[in-house]
């Protein structure tokens, strides 16, 4: 445990955890803008039945 903390392993692992899911998010940014928009009508019509 005491390594772990010398060396800031959470924080590192963290960080690099965070970098590969916003390039992720980035590279795949068309996409998920299109699973947005159909979830969104997806709920309005939902809505409309209620």
């Amino acid at each position: 445990m005491r390594c772990k903390r010398e060396v800031n392993l959470v924080g590192v692992w963290a960080a690099v955890e965070k970098a590969y899911q916003e390039r992720l998010v980035e590279e795949h940014a068309l996409t998920l803008a299109l699973y947005r928009e159909q979830r969104d009508a997806r709920f309005e019509l939902a809505a409309d039945l209620s």
